[in-house]
């Protein structure tokens, strides 16, 4: 074991589910060790994501209701 931490999202898009391999930057959740996650999976970064793109999607009028 190096030490490093990896992030703790789970990838279900392949087969057999994995854990993503990318190096943690970001701790969340913070009950008991936290979860870590890398800039991609972290969930304020995706949830804000989703937020920008759905204003824009409200604002261009391409909202599906």
């Amino acid at each position: 074991m190096t030490g490093k931490k990896l992030c703790s999202a789970m990838i279900y898009g392949d087969y057999p589910p994995h854990h993503c391999q990318m190096p943690a930057k970001v701790e969340r959740d913070g009950k008991w060790d936290g979860q870590w996650y890398c800039t991609v999976h972290d969930p304020l970064y995706v949830q804000d994501k989703k937020d920008k793109r759905s204003a824009k999607l409200i604002k261009e009028d391409k909202w599906i209701h």
